[in-house]
C-alpha cells in the first residue's frame, strides 16, 4: 500500500510501504480510506512545529478527521462494510454560530482577520467583526462586552487572553481550540478581580455518544452546513490539500481529501 509522509516543513510526499496484514486484536478494526478533513490542529505538525513534548511523535502526514470503510472486524460494535469516523471539529468557530443560535444566543458576533461575513451570518452571525482577536478585544466598552466568548482556534497564547480581556464582567470563556504549549500565561488578575469563568472544551470520554449527536445535529440541519466544505480534493494531490489549507483565505472554508 501507499501512504504520505512529512518531506520538510509544508510538505509531504507519497511513499510505497508493507501492506499491514498483522492479525486484529479484540474491538479492532481495519479500514479502507474513504476521506479526511483537514484540521488547524494538523497545521502546526506540517509545518514543523513540535507540540506537547513527551508525546509520541512520527513522520507521517498529520491528518486525525478521517471516514473509513471497515474491510475487517474483530469489533463487537462494527461489521464490515459500514462506515465510521474519527475525531474531529474544523471551522470550529462557524459551527459554534450555528449550534450556539439554534440553542438560543440572542446575539452572536463573528470575528475573524479572513473576511467570512456572509459565511458567518449564513451559519447565524448577528455582526461579523474583521479584526484579529487583540484588534477587536480593544474596540469594546463595557456595555458591549459578551457574556459568553468561545475561542475556537488554540495553537497560540493571544487568542485565550484576548477572550478573557474581551467577555464581560462574570462572564464564561471556552477554550475549545488546542494548545500547542504545556503552559499558558493568562491575565489571572482579571480573572479574579471580574469573577470570570474558563473552562476547556476537551472530551474526555463518552466518543461514540459525542460523534452520534453530532451527526444527528448534521443530519437536522444539513441544508445549512452544505457549503462547510468548500474544497475536495483528490487523495492524490494531498499536498495542494495541505498548502491550501495552510493560508487562511476568503472562500476556503474545510479542505476534505477524498478518495
Amino acid at each position: 500500500m501507499w501512504a504520505y509522509k512529512l518531506n520538510g516543513p509544508g510538505f509531504v510526499s507519497q511513499y510505497e510501504r508493507p501492506d499491514d496484514n498483522r492479525e486484529l486484536g479484540p474491538g479492532q478494526v481495519r479500514l479502507r480510506f474513504k476521506a479526511a478533513g483537514l484540521c488547524g490542529s494538523d497545521m502546526p505538525k506540517l509545518n514543523g512545529i513540535i507540540v506537547r513534548k513527551g508525546t509520541p511523535s512520527n513522520d507521517y502526514a498529520p491528518v486525525h478527521e478521517m471516514v473509513g470503510e471497515v474491510i475487517e472486524s474483530a469489533s463487537n460494535e462494527l461489521s464490515v462494510g459500514q462506515r465510521v469516523v474519527g475525531s474531529g471539529g474544523g471551522r470550529n468557530g462557524l459551527a459554534f454560530c450555528h449550534v450556539l443560535k439554534h440553542r438560543g444566543a440572542a446575539h452572536l458576533t463573528s470575528v475573524d482577520p479572513v473576511d467570512r461575513d456572509a459565511v458567518a451570518r449564513h451559519f447565524g452571525a448577528d455582526d461579523f467583526v474583521q479584526l484579529r482577536s487583540t484588534q477587536w478585544a480593544e474596540t469594546l466598552t463595557d456595555e458591549s462586552r459578551p457574556e459568553i466568548v468561545v475561542e475556537a482556534v488554540g495553537h497560540q497564547h493571544a487568542t485565550i487572553t484576548d477572550a478573557l480581556r474581551a467577555v464581560a464582567e462574570q462572564g464564561f470563556v471556552y477554550g475549545f481550540g488546542s494548545p500547542d504549549d504545556p503552559d499558558y500565561v493568562i491575565p489571572y488578575q482579571q480573572v479574579y478581580e471580574r469573577s470570570l469563568t474558563l473552562r476547556a472544551g476537551r472530551t474526555l470520554g463518552g466518543w461514540l455518544e459525542v460523534l452520534r449527536d453530532g451527526r444527528g445535529y448534521l443530519l437536522r440541519h444539513r441544508e445549512d452546513f452544505k457549503g462547510y466544505i468548500s474544497h475536495e480534493i483528490p487523495v492524490s494531490d494531498a499536498q495542494t490539500a495541505y498548502s491550501l489549507y495552510a493560508r487562511p483565505q476568503a472562500g476556503r472554508l474545510k479542505v476534505a481529501i477524498v478518495d
